[in-house]
Parts: structure tokens; sequence; C-alpha cells
């Protein structure tokens, strides 16, 4: 009996281990998320979300996030076609895609003030966006026209007669620089990343002249019908980033550094980059609602601008353009633990 009982005794236990071992491994199952970028990828602009995969706020819900590179439009195609997950287009590539039936919608809104503007040589003489009035701007895609648009409008220019678009594509900057270009349309985190790499323009800011919101992150409409647990994960981890790097800009400016070591800047220069990254992201709006919140106001700016510029014949209403029901959310989350993610992250001494 008491060989029998030793047997049983120790099945019981094997049959625990096993039980054990199979909770933790599916426990570990991540789900996989595409998100897709409307350049490249090796750049500051993401800092935020790099913090937000190393500090491991994604797998804490869950998630492990591929990032993929797109060009032009393709990003909000791919979302639209199920090819991708999630995307970070600006409000003119949305309305666009809108006017095309793309079924697409927001879920949270990322850059929470207009980011764009155009830089310009130093002592060129222009000073204002005002000044761009007969001058040749340099674009990276044909596609960012439709960005650059709204800004030259509201400054009193007709960008079909006042302007002439160059598409310069990864050199658009250089063109600029070397004097074969009048301006580059840029956006906060990228001029200063320029600036960094030895490309000293000066900044027109876009946001003197219209102040509304830009880039945000879309599903598709069948993920926001059938997968809203996967937006809620999403985004919560998102906003974890974004308030981390709030907290201490230094240690998501040495992430991103050290996860794309051919961005060779120096991290004083990188720095700035990233504290215009939490600028933007960050408002009155973020203050009282929290993040990935949409403004109504900034965003009829962006459907009213549209069509002026004829990107939609009709009003697309606000309900088919974004949501805020995951607003509650995305801010659902241990605020304190994350101060303490913040403040107890160890900086190499040269970033001290």
């Amino acid at each position: 009996m008491n060989t029998k009982f030793k047997i049983l005794v120790l099945l019981c236990v094997f049959v625990l281990l096993l039980c054990s071992f199979s909770f933790i491994g599916y426990s570990q199952e991540l789900t996989k998320l595409t998100m897709v970028f409307p350049r490249s990828i090796e750049v500051l602009d993401d800092a935020h979300v790099v913090a937000t995969q190393m500090m491991g706020y994604f797998k804490e819900e869950g998630i492990e996030v591929v990032f993929e590179q797109s060009y032009g439009t393709s990003d909000v195609k791919l979302v639209a076609s199920g090819r991708a997950d999630v995307a970070y287009p600006s409000p003119p590539i949305q309305l666009t895609a809108h006017a095309s039936d793309l079924p697409i919608i927001s879920v949270y809104q990322v850059d929470v003030r207009n980011i764009f503007g155009f830089s310009v040589r130093e002592n060129s003489g222009i000073n204002s966006i005002a000044d761009l009035k007969g001058k040749k701007i340099s674009l990276g895609d044909a596609a960012w026209a439709v960005i650059a648009d709204p800004i030259l409008r509201h400054a009193g220019l007709d960008p079909t007669k006042d302007i002439e678009y160059v598409v310069a594509g990864e050199s658009r900057a250089q063109m600029v620089n070397e004097g074969k270009l009048d301006a580059v349309l840029t956006w906060e985190k990228e001029y200063q990343l320029w600036d960094a790499e030895g490309i000293r323009l000066t900044y027109l800011s876009g946001e003197k002249v219209l102040d509304n919101c830009s880039n945000s992150i879309i599903v598709s409409l069948d993920t926001y019908k059938n997968k809203k647990d996967l937006i809620r994960g999403f985004v919560r981890a998102y906003a974890k980033g974004s308030y981390f790097t709030k907290l201490n800009p230094k240690a998501a400016t040495e992430m991103v550094l050290e996860r794309y070591p051919s961005l060779k800047v120096e991290f004083k220069d990188a720095l700035k980059a990233i504290e215009g990254l939490v600028y933007i992201d960050h408002n009155e709006d973020t203050e009282k609602y929290g993040y990935g919140y949409h403004s109504a106001e900034r965003w009829k700016l962006n459907v009213e601008d549209a069509l002026k510029g004829g990107l939609i014949t009709k009003e697309v209403p606000l309900e088919q353009i974004y949501t805020n029901d995951f607003v509650e959310a995305a801010n659902d989350f241990d605020h304190k633990a994350i101060e303490e993610d913040a403040k107890n992250y160890k900086l190499k001494p040269e970033h001290q």
C-alpha cells in the first residue's frame, strides 16, 4: 500500500507540474500585431514606441509588435485590406482614404498638435511661411502635398499657383541645404535629427498658422468591430510608453539610439528631437481627457481644409473618422508604476 500510495503521489505531482508548465507556456503566448509607418523606421520619431517595446509594456498587454516601413499612402491601404493591423497616417491621408471608401477609423490620437512645417536655409531671406511664395518646396513623396497644402493656405498662399513642389525622396533636405530647392516639408522630431547630422536649416512651424492635430493610430473597421480587446491592449501600452517618455525623455533617447545605431547623432542632439516629441504629444486635451483623445474642433479644421483642397467632395462625419471609445482603456494603467519605471531607469553615466 505504501508503495502504491507513493506512486500515486508522484503521478499527481507530475501531472501538476505538467499543467503548470503548460499554463506558463500558454500565458507567454503573445498576439502578433503589425504596425506600419509612412517612412523609414530607423528614425528618432518613434522613441516613445521603442520605449514602449523595450520597457515591456506591449508584452504586459499580451502583444508582440512588428514594425514595418511603407511608402506614400500604402500604410493606410495595408491596414484597410487587413495586411497590417495599425498605421500612423496624417489627417489629410486619412481623409483621402475616406473619400475612396477605405474601411478605416482612428482609435488613438497621437500627435495632438500640428507637427508639420517647413525648413529653409539659414539667411535665405525666408522668415515666414508666407515668404514661400514663388519658391520650390521639396517633398519626400508626391502624396505629401496634401499635408503641405493646408498650412500654405492658412498662411495666405495658393498651393496651385504660388509654389512649386519637387519630389526629392530621401535627399529632400540635402537639396535645400545645397541651395537647389528653397524649402522642405518636415516635422517636429525630424528637423532636429537633420540638425544633429549637420544639416542646419531654419524651421518654420506650421502650428503658428494652423492649430490642428496631426497623425493618429488607425485600424480597419473589421478590427474595430471584432478585435476591441486587442485595440485596448495596444493603446494602453502605447499610452504607458508616452507617459514614460514624458517623464524621462533621456531614457527614451538612449533606447532609440541603442535600437538604431545607424543614427549616428550625439545624445544631446537627439534629446532635442525627443523633447519635441513630448511637446507634440501633449496639450490641454491630454491633461483633461488623457492619452488618445480626438478633438472635434481640431478635426473639423482638418475636414474643412480637405474640402477646400478638393481631397474630399463632401463632408465626412467625425464619427466616421475617429472614435474616443478607447480613451478610457488607454489611460487605465498604473501611473505610479510607470513613474517608478521612469525614476528608476539607469542611464549610462555619459547620458546622466
